[in-house]
């Protein structure tokens, strides 16, 4: 095997930071483990030592336990300990942590691997978002990744089949084979190099596919460290992710991984669906094994148990923090509890709700969102405005090879990299329309991704006008480079790309007339893993220190975020938070789909339920492989 090359001695010693804690992020050994938070493992390793473990200190009554359970620790929050220089800088746009969030977030930058999981609404993305800010702020090297498009897209990450470099057809190559591609030249550096990797909507990761990251990750690491010794090399092999810390959150009682065990994880053939009585397997057609389908989850995969990772459920609900019944019945509904009692609360007609005149219905099928929204459409005699997305990519080459299919454009001029974007490609509004907010324009005004509204007017635009709200608006830090990217991207919408004349101005629900600008959604890639608060703020775009000091390449896409609100996908509404929502039972819900679309509503009287009442048993009884994990690890399923 051809040795990787040292390129630089500051390279060198990221190795061995990578190398010094094997099993946490190598950037977090400098952060103190008991900032703000004390840790309890009652797992038993095996061929552990215990000789150098810290005693626990005595504490006093904790104030707040995040999770309980026979196979996991439980976070006992204490009184928080500041964090001096090493305190983040907090955005204008992000919501507060609750004191369960941020005893999380201090666990977190402990260097522990965790997993943190929640009923909806109990802010497992603002975790996410924090958790990233803070751990770029201690200069460590994050990739946020995900396992499909629209969520990566979300959470400005990657795809994992993106982060690992394989293409849509990878799973049909022997394990082997992918070994071999991880430590090529546009793979090795990524894997390598990452400090923490943090993977978001862990429920729809399926067992193997997080096998396969994990080996690919073991060999890339391994052979980056091939300088420090054999030693040193086998010690990652061993270790889960090659020793990278892990950040997995998502939420099992929802949306399962779709389409499991497609191609044998050894040598890559296609399995053979059978169906026998009770249970669903695939088999391999070499002998190398029998998978059923209830072993699909993320969890039952055995480095899932390699990497030992720290349990954390979050109780505290913000979403419908003002109606304890309906937090009950929905926290029934997650775990198959669902009583016909909770049925006729439910789906009882007398039952009192607001007026929910342009409520958004929830549909399990894009198909039925775009049917039902053009209908709609074509009843509204108002003249329509038309507003067309602009797709760039601003693509280091030289940086990033493997980030060319990126700029592959579809037949309607859209990047297909942004087929899954929360932001429109083509937008169609008229007065009177309801409409959707899909970004967090002002949370002072709430005015949140979520926020339900009609279109009432139309204002001219003034291309130097957006500008100078921009700047005012701007939040977090970024790059000169990619800041001045955003400005070029929306002064070329409001003038020469796109002939805009006109923005639309929407009344919310909370009372609040707003004048909705178009925003530039910014995707850097390639440079996830730099902070934007050290040398990326040092130079400009225009310097000739662009291949010396990597620019980011930054997908983006600028439209007027908002959707038709008639009419939305459940995947789509997915994290958001709604005011009125009317679901239809009569469609046919996936698992997991029923409690998603019940959850997006803030109380139970802006929520209307249609149809048989029958859908609301629809796998009532919740997986059983889900509630097994749930129990063990936190006791209360």
């Amino acid at each position: 095997m051809r040795p990787f090359p040292v390129r630089s001695a500051s390279w060198l010693s990221r190795v061995l930071s990578l190398t010094s804690v094997v099993g946490g992020g190598g950037c977090l050994n400098k952060v103190s483990p008991d900032a703000g938070l004390r840790w309890k493992s009652t797992k038993k390793k095996k061929n552990q030592s215990k000789k150098n473990e810290r005693k626990e200190e005595p504490q006093q009554q904790p104030q707040c336990v995040l999770s309980t359970g026979s196979n996991s620790g439980h976070l006992v929050l204490t009184q928080p300990r500041p964090l001096g220089d090493h305190a983040p800088k907090p955005s204008t746009n992000q919501l507060p942590l609750s004191p369960e969030q941020q005893a999380l977030i201090d666990l977190i930058l402990t260097g522990r691997n965790v997993f943190y999981t929640g009923a909806a609404g109990t802010g497992k993305s603002t975790v996410l978002r924090a958790a990233v800010e803070r751990l770029r702020h201690l200069g460590c090297r994050v990739e946020v990744v995900a396992p499909t498009g629209r969520a990566a897209l979300a959470i400005n990450g990657l795809t994992t089949w993106s982060y690992a470099g394989w293409t849509p057809s990878a799973h049909a190559r022997p394990l082997n084979v992918l070994r071999k591609w991880s430590i090529s030249e546009k793979n090795v550096h990524r894997l390598a190099e990452t400090d923490v990797l943090v993977i978001d909507e862990i429920s729809m990761v399926e067992n193997h596919h997080l096998e396969r990251l994990s080996e690919i990750m073991k060999e890339a690491r391994g052979h980056a460290s091939w300088p420090l010794g054999w030693n040193h090399v086998e010690n990652i092999r061993q270790s889960a992710f090659g020793g990278c810390q892990i950040i997995a959150t998502g939420d099992f009682f929802q949306l399962p991984p779709v389409c499991p065990f497609q191609y044998c994880i050894e040598c890559g053939s296609p399995l053979l669906k059978e169906l026998r009585p009770g249970e669903t397997t695939y088999r391999c057609p070499s002998g190398h094994g029998i998978w059923p389908d209830s072993y699909k989850w993320a969890f039952q995969s055995e480095v899932w148990d390699n990497a030992d990772f720290a349990h954390i459920e979050l109780r505290q609900v913000h979403r419908q923090a003002g109606d304890p019944l309906f937090i009950e019945i929905l926290n029934r509904v997650r775990s198959g509890k669902l009583t016909y009692h909770d049925v006729m609360v439910l789906t009882d007609p007398s039952r009192k709700t607001k007026d929910l005149t342009n409520a958004v219905r929830l549909y399990p099928t894009r198909s039925e969102v775009a049917q039902y929204n053009a209908d709609r459409l074509r009843e509204l005699e108002t003249p329509p405005h038309h507003f067309a997305a602009q797709d760039s990519f601003y693509w280091n080459e030289a940086v990033h090879p493997h980030l060319r299919s990126h700029s592959e454009r579809r037949a309607d001029g859209t990047l297909a990299a942004l087929r899954e974007h929360r932001y429109e490609p083509f937008l169609r509004l008229k007065v009177g329309m309801p409409v959707v907010l899909v970004s967090n324009i002002s949370i002072s005004k709430g005015l949140v991704n979520g926020s339900q509204g009609v279109v009432v007017d139309f204002a001219p635009l003034d291309g130097g006008d957006l500008l100078v709200r921009r700047k005012k608006s701007k939040a977090g830090p970024r790059s000169v480079y990619v800041s001045n990217i955003i400005d070029d991207e929306l002064f070329k919408y409001a003038t020469s790309t796109h002939p805009i004349r006109a923005v639309p101005v929407v009344r919310f629900d909370n009372g609040v007339d707003q004048v909705i600008y178009p925003e530039c959604s910014d995707h850097e890639m390639g440079n996830e893993t730099l902070s934007a608060e050290t040398e990326l703020d040092t130079y400009s775009r225009d310097t000739n220190e662009f291949l010396r000091r990597p620019e980011p390449s930054v997908l983006c896409r600028t439209q007027i975020p908002l959707i038709a609100g008639w009419a939305m996908s459940i995947h789509k509404a997915q994290g958001m938070t709604l005011g009125k929502v009317i679901v239809d039972l009569t469609r046919a819900f996936e698992e997991g789909q029923v409690y998603v679309a019940l959850s997006r509503a803030r109380s139970l009287d802006g929520l209307k339920i249609e149809g048989d009442p029958r859908g609301l048993l629809a796998r009532r009884e919740g997986n059983p492989e889900v509630m097994k994990f749930y129990r063990e690890n936190f006791g209360n399923k």
